[in-house]
């Protein structure tokens, strides 16, 4: 679908309102057993003045498996979005739950300037996100962010491992600015382990927002095993009293934490 080497092959308007999902250009409503698999997304363009949800795939319906997809080109702002709306990469709603493999996103720009941007996003149903890479995505949006986020209605599990995230910018400095690399926000057990946030590049992942941000965070009263992660090269570049990074929170359930690796956060603020 579009193009893999071209920006702009793919112009669409979001004439939609917000709340409501103005694009998908995969969406499934079908219950039973799903797969969506090996297809390539890119070279589309975003645009118009409505904010109604930007999705590249979204799935309401059935047990779904979402792997080896390509959702974004080998260029720059592959995928472009300047209408004021939220985006997401894959959003869920299907309380039967989704798994997400092996699949690469690459080269998102987000230019929205008061929604957020989500690469997974599950809002219902178990989670099972599994060797993925997440890479080259930037927001300007003045809004909150995460790369992976689970949470779904009631008592969702999820597992979260072995996925990639690097080359993320999100250049507003605003005080509502977040990102969070990995989110879960559930009743549900979570395992969230062996993941990499960050490259060996100095300031892979750069923050410009005066609020916090964190790589894994966890709220719900769920429990949280989070082992043998590695959180590196983050660049927190505002100098405001309330930008601050947290490699590692969890505020609600048990959590069990053990060989993680948190190293080279370079942090602007002046903040205590």
């Amino acid at each position: 679908l579009g193009s893999a080497s071209a920006t702009g092959n793919i112009t669409l308007t979001n004439n939609a309102d917000s709340g409501s999902l103005g694009i998908a250009a995969i969406y499934n409503a079908a219950t039973g057993t799903n797969s969506i698999a090996y297809n390539s997304i890119g070279g589309i363009t975003v645009d118009g003045i409505r904010s109604g949800a930007t999705s590249l795939i979204a799935n309401t319906a059935g047990t779904t498996t979402i792997d080896n997809n390509t959702i974004g080109g080998t260029v720059a702002n592959s995928i472009l979005v300047t209408s004021n709306s939220n985006f997401t990469g894959i959003n869920n709603s299907s309380t039967a739950g989704i798994t997400v493999t092996n699949n690469l996103f690459r080269n998102f720009k987000h230019e929205a300037t008061s929604l957020g941007m989500f690469v997974v996003y599950n809002t219902a149903g178990p989670l099972t996100c599994t060797g993925n890479t997440i890479k080259n995505i930037t927001t300007s949006s003045d809004a909150g962010h995460a790369l992976i986020q689970h949470g779904g209605a009631g008592a969702t599990t999820a597992n979260i491992s072995g996925n990639v995230i690097q080359d993320i910018a999100a250049t507003n400095t605003g005080t509502t600015s977040v990102l969070y690399s990995i989110l879960v926000n559930s009743s549900g057990n979570a395992t969230i382990n062996n993941n990499t946030i960050g490259s060996d590049v100095n300031d892979n992942i750069v923050i410009a927002g005066n609020t916090a941000s964190v790589g894994i965070y966890k709220a719900g009263t769920g429990s949280l095993t989070c082992n043998n992660n590695t959180i590196h090269e983050v660049s927190m570049n505002n100098t405001g009293t309330t930008a601050q990074f947290f490699g590692i929170q969890g505020i609600d359930g048990v959590i069990s934490v053990a060989s993680n690796t948190i190293k080279n956060i370079n942090v602007a603020s002046t903040v205590a």
